[in-house]
């Protein structure tokens, strides 16, 4: 079955000290969650950061 919808990244990922360049763009997602009430997917990355998409219907 293929996937029912693709979850984009933000374009820019930047930090302060730390650049994804270093990582030569390669950003692994080490954790997914989702809210109770399923309005919310939460994705943290090995590089500390946190995406959080809201679902919309």
């Amino acid at each position: 079955m293929p996937p029912l919808k693709t979850l984009h990244w933000p374009t820019t990922l930047e930090s302060k000290g730390f650049s994804v360049d270093e990582k030569g763009g390669k950003i692994n997602v080490n954790a997914v969650c989702l809210s109770p009430d399923g309005q919310f997917i939460v994705a943290c990355t090995d590089i500390n950061i946190v995406c959080i998409w809201k679902t919309v219907h």
